[in-house]
């Protein structure tokens, strides 16, 4: 079980990104209904969701011949669920950004390519798809005061899902190292284009500039996530 020093940070945290998140869904401003701002609450949804979840899995004993077991493998599930989906919203908004700044009117409305148009879901979907094994899987246990305290799946079952687990933060580093460095070649071609150019192509650049760093700063952050998990 974890501590209360560990959780509390993270509840905190979770609270205030709840709290950003309703915000950017209630505002009136249509700049919030981008594709980026929609990508940006569907991965913070998710990680609210992992980090809840996480601590009610480790917070709490659970026995199999108890019925909380369900709790247990149904956190267990909508942690991985919202890990998995986060991470592959986070590749989306690099690709996105890469299509934005090569368009040459730089609108946020951009979708390019033509499946980016159902994009939405697709986290959902891939990250349901890959939380199957975990339903049919048996646990790991061990004993404190007479009772089978579970631990963990089976070896079996948390040996798929850490090759799962990994194979997907692996592709999101490739992936999003690769749009992320196309991306930044596009914003220095933006800047040498409207090199001397008037106000208004200056405050372009300085917003696209801004955002590149925003999406920077979201990949670096799972980017750390990614890295402790392979």
């Amino acid at each position: 079980m974890s501590g209360w020093p560990e959780v509390i940070p993270d509840i905190v945290l979770a609270s205030l990104y709840s709290v950003l998140l309703i915000r950017i869904i209630t505002s009136p401003d249509s700049y919030f209904r981008t594709p980026f701002f929609t990508f940006f609450i569907i991965t913070g949804v998710y990680n609210i969701l992992a980090v809840v979840t996480y601590h009610v899995v480790v917070q709490f004993p659970y026995t199999e011949n108890n019925p909380t077991v369900y709790i247990f493998k149904a956190c267990f599930a909508a942690n991985t669920l919202g890990a998995i989906a986060s991470t592959i919203g986070k590749v989306y908004i690099s690709i996105h950004r890469f299509f934005v700044l090569r368009t040459r009117d730089f609108s946020e409305r951009v979708i390019q390519p033509t499946y980016f148009k159902n994009s939405p879901s697709s986290p959902t979907i891939c990250a349901l798809l890959s939380i199957v094994p975990i339903w049919p899987a048996g646990y790991q246990t061990v004993q404190v005061n007479g009772q089978d305290i579970i631990t963990a799946l089976s070896y079996n079952a948390t040996l798929t899902m850490k090759i799962i687990s990994v194979s997907f933060y692996l592709l999101y580093i490739v992936v999003n190292g690769v749009f992320t460095v196309l991306a930044s070649r596009e914003l220095v071609n933006m800047q040498r284009i409207m090199k001397g150019d008037a106000v208004t192509s200056r405050s372009l650049f300085l917003h696209q500039r801004n955002m590149f760093i925003i999406v920077l700063a979201c990949s670096l952050s799972h980017l750390l996530k990614a890295a402790q998990q392979v």
